[in-house]
């Protein structure tokens, strides 16, 4: 059961562009007060856009017909591929505002590691003693959060400050990733006590924040701003897939108009919204939501959060 739960976050990673030439002059669909493009990498059969940053670089990956991962940094019409020597696989999960690059490669023996790449500065990120390391986070003071397998296959969130590694597993985790971690520490993640049921978390100074999206039978937290602003994906009992944006305590429902399925992954400064959804014939594409204006968008369910959301802001 964990190597299923393992499988389903790296293939989201659930989980998510042509040129942009592509992607500016793609159709257009409007649900709500949101405006939806598609991203779709040329020639991959999957492609899963993980983080944008302040200044609208993009990072994530895309699947060939092989099946290998490959990492890609899109700036402005410019894809460069994310690559690392000797990788068979390579997840590109986070840009920083400074361009540094997070993610996670799969080295010739199968085993995974993180990395960091600043420029052409490669920097390979392992846990002490950890049979497999993988970093998703990065922010602007150079603080990482990511997860780690130890020796026992149980699998833990941690964050890497000025080289210490510190584990944050939520209290009575089994298994627990630390997703994105914004300018003022604050961590989201996901969590499991049973694999019966997944939610998400804040963390924040040493305190966590379970996030539960209201009658959902999952809940993933994969992205926060340095506005306090947490995107995800939950899932209803019907296991159908929706994208959400938790804002100032309440809960919007984020879907792709026609998917079947659909993930935010990445939420901005500026409130741009990237991911990935399934179309009505299972493809899997990259997207970009913006707002139709500065408005926020509806909130109808109120959040589990509420009561400590005084805590969730920029300091």
């Amino acid at each position: 059961m964990k190597r299923y739960i393992k499988l389903y976050i790296e293939v989201y990673m659930i989980t998510f562009i042509f040129s942009l030439f592509i992607l500016t002059t793609a159709y257009a669909k409007q649900s709500g007060t949101f405006i939806f493009k598609d991203v779709i990498f040329p020639g991959a059969v999957w492609t899963s856009a993980l983080d944008i940053n302040a200044n609208g670089k993009i990072v994530g990956y895309y699947v060939t017909a092989d099946g290998r991962a490959h990492g890609f940094l899109l700036n402005g019409n410019t894809y460069t591929e994310v690559t690392i020597p000797e990788a068979e696989n390579v997840w590109s999960g986070t840009i920083s505002e400074q361009g540094k690059i997070v993610g996670m490669f799969t080295a010739g023996n199968g085993v995974n590691h993180g990395y960091m790449l600043d420029g052409k500065k490669l920097t390979v990120i392992d846990y002490p003693g950890a049979i497999s390391t993988a970093a998703w986070g990065i922010n602007q003071r150079g603080q990482i959060g990511g997860e780690y397998t130890d020796m026992n296959w149980s699998t833990h969130a941690y964050i890497l400050n000025n080289g210490n590694f510190t584990t944050i597993d939520p209290p009575d985790a089994i298994f627990a990733i630390a997703h994105t971690i914004n300018a003022c520490g604050q961590v989201v993640g996901f969590y499991t006590s049973d694999f019966s049921s997944f939610y998400g978390f804040l963390y924040d100074n040493g305190s966590f924040t379970k996030i539960e999206f209201p009658g959902a039978a999952y809940t993933f937290a994969y992205g926060i701003n340095d506005n306090g602003q947490i995107v995800g994906q939950f899932s209803g009992n019907d296991f159908s897939m929706h994208g959400y944006l938790l804002e100032k305590g309440n809960f919007a429902q984020i879907d792709v108009p026609g998917s079947a399925c659909t993930c935010t992954s990445s939420i901005n400064s500026r409130g741009q919204i990237v991911g990935v959804y399934f179309d009505s014939h299972r493809n899997a594409k990259g997207f970009i939501a913006e707002r139709v204006n500065t408005a926020p968008p509806a909130l109808s369910s109120q959040s589990k959060v509420s009561t400590a959301w005084a805590n969730i802001k920029s300091r």
